[in-house]
């Protein structure tokens, strides 16, 4: 897998079906300095009818499967598995486990260029107050990692004054 290749054709996917998103989770922590991985990309979108229209594009578009996941705080997640082993497993959210919503996020979230195409970022608070709200043990062990790099980056703005 090319991470940077994968997020030009996604970033240029995204544009095609007029999806607006903020990439969140691992992959979004991973892009604002933190040395994390992940197997799939998330994203906080919209809930608009052209939201729901534009992931079932999208599904289309890279030969995946659509399902919609109610989660156990009763928010629905729709994830796009990818039929082929090369795909990329896409998952989409209305609302975070932190109440934060679409709007919320893109205003601190940065835009990143990949492939003549813009992927907004979500800011590494957010993800971190994300993780926290979520709870799952697998957001737990990360939340360290998280924190550290966002300390180093504060101290480095800090020095930069």
């Amino acid at each position: 897998m090319n991470v940077e290749s994968d997020l030009k054709v996604l970033a240029k996917l995204l544009d095609e079906v007029k999806l607006e998103a903020v990439m969140i989770g691992n992959a979004a922590a991973a892009i604002n300095g933190s040395p994390v991985t992940t197997i799939d990309v998330d994203f906080i979108v919209p809930q608009t009818p052209q939201t729901y229209r534009a992931i079932v594009l999208l599904a289309q578009k890279t030969d995946s499967v659509l399902q919609e996941l109610k989660l156990i705080d009763d928010r629905y997640m729709y994830q796009l598995i990818p039929k082929s082993a090369e795909g990329m497993q896409l998952d989409f959210l209305y609302e975070l486990a932190s109440k934060d919503r679409y709007e919320k996020i893109k205003q601190r979230a940065m835009s990143v260029e990949f492939g003549g195409k813009m992927l907004y970022v979500a800011a590494l608070e957010d993800i971190i107050r994300a993780k926290q709200a979520a709870n799952r043990p697998k957001d737990i062990a990360v939340l360290p990692i998280l924190n550290l790099t966002l300390e180093e980056q504060q101290r480095q703005k800090g020095d930069q004054k």
